[in-house]
């Protein structure tokens, strides 16, 4: 029994310190990332002449809903042409960012 009651007493410890370590991770995401809104892509402009790996494309957003440290009506950023997530004129995207750089970018 005095096993049971031990297991028990440290399995509640170890669920503790994951609910901490998550609750940190949240508080930790939003200040690596100042500043948040949500916007529309207005335009698309190639960066480069050629068309390599790490070739850029600067977007400019339409600042629709700031959240977080948004006080601009439009924002122009780089970023990969072939990376991770495509931008499209006309769609709307929650943008996290940090010194004029995407952190987090998510379509809505």
């Amino acid at each position: 029994m005095k096993k049971h009651g031990a297991l028990f007493v440290s399995a509640l410890f170890g669920l503790n310190l994951v609910f901490n370590q998550a609750s940190a991770n949240v508080k930790l995401e939003s200040y690596q990332c100042p500043t948040e809104f949500e916007g529309t892509v207005a335009k698309i402009e190639e960066s480069s002449k050629k068309d390599h790996a790490l070739a850029k494309i600067k977007v400019t957003f339409n600042n629709e809903y700031p959240i977080r440290g948004s006080e601009f009506k439009t924002k122009t950023v780089e970023m990969l042409k072939h990376g991770m997530l495509q931008v499209y004129p006309g769609e709307m995207y929650n943008v996290a960012m940090r010194n004029n750089r995407i952190c987090d970018i998510r379509a809505i």
